[in-house]
Formats: C-alpha cells, structure tokens, sequence
C-alpha cells in the first residue's frame, strides 16, 4: 500500500491517494508530471 500527498496550489489544496499496485502509483506520477506544465498548477507530490 502507497500513501501519495499531493499538495498544491491549483484548485485541489490537498489531495490523497491510495493505492495497492505499483504501476496505479507510475501512472499517477506521470499524469502529475504532465499537469506540471500548466504554469497555474503547482505541485508537490510525496510517495510514502
């Protein structure tokens, strides 16, 4: 089981997130990296 926290300026202050599957895990992580390049969102994302 992974804890994400997603904490960030845009509309969600804070978010979480578990899931049980490694690869549930490298796909949030990739779609957040994507959302990087909104100059509006600004996050920052723990894996626990």
């Amino acid at each position: 089981m992974h804890r994400l926290t997603l904490a960030g300026t845009g509309i969600a202050q804070l978010s979480m997130f578990q899931v049980q599957e490694d690869f549930a895990v490298e796909k949030l992580v990739h779609v957040l990296e994507r959302l990087e390049v909104a100059p509006f969102v600004r996050t920052d994302l723990r894996v626990e």
